[in-house]
């Protein structure tokens, strides 16, 4: 049995998610309408004698317990919609319409979603704050390990006619330099390369699309001069 709270009050679902009524509380409304019309009240332990002889009914299954005014641990049944109409079945239209009243009501209460407190708000927040720096994390870890793949992609570009990206042969020299760099080498490899008669290769990047490659002997001479030169 679980009970959720709506709006402050604890609303009893089974296992099954269906609101329920407790045959205490079925024979308190019983009783409420045969007080208001002078008949003899029910007595629970009489209620639960006919709950479970019905045939309609699989009794065990709706089983629970209750604390009296005693302290003492007691049985009850905690019983969904259609058991609950069927126990009332034997008594007056009045009683038969406040079980099937009171049961919609449950069930409406159920479909609507919970008021949230203060506290639950922030503990919202905070988990879908947690959850939003765990997923940066790991996009962070991913960006890191891509970019470790792209630069041995560099490092082997064209590897048998010693030729390079500008950010891989940095990268194999252990001098990286950042895009704008880059740019600026690439442009006098690709000056240097063409006084000289020297193929300018093309590799495909995963950010970039298509980038030159040069020789090596163009690249050293571009960066050993100095990029400002």
């Amino acid at each position: 049995m679980q009970a959720i709270t709506i709006s402050g009050q604890p609303l009893k679902t089974n296992a099954e998610g269906l609101v329920t009524m407790t045959s205490l509380e079925l024979v308190d409304t019983i009783n409420d309408v045969r007080s208001a019309d002078g008949k003899r009240p029910l007595r629970h332990d009489h209620f639960m004698v006919k709950l479970e002889k019905h045939p309609g009914i699989d009794s065990p299954k709706f089983l629970g317990e209750y604390k009296d005014s005693t302290g003492r641990t007691l049985k009850c049944y905690h019983l969904p919609k259609r058991e609950c109409e069927l126990m009332v079945m034997s008594e007056s239209l009045v009683v038969q319409a406040r079980v099937y009243d009171k049961m919609t009501e449950l069930e409406s209460k159920m479909a609507k979603p919970s008021i949230q407190s203060p506290a639950q708000m922030l503990l919202a927040m905070a988990q879908q704050y947690l959850a939003y720096e765990q997923e940066q994390q790991r996009q962070s870890a991913e960006i890191a390990r891509i970019q470790e793949t792209v630069a041995v992609i560099e490092a082997r570009t064209q590897p048998e006619n010693k030729h390079f990206t500008v950010l891989g042969y940095s990268n194999l020299i252990g001098k990286p330099v950042d895009f704008k760099t880059a740019s600026k080498i690439g442009r006098k490899c690709a000056n240097l390369s063409r006084e000289q008669g020297m193929v300018i290769g093309d590799v495909r990047d995963p950010r970039f699309g298509n980038v030159h490659s040069y020789h090596e002997t163009i690249l050293q001479a571009v960066i050993d001069a100095g990029v400002a030169a």
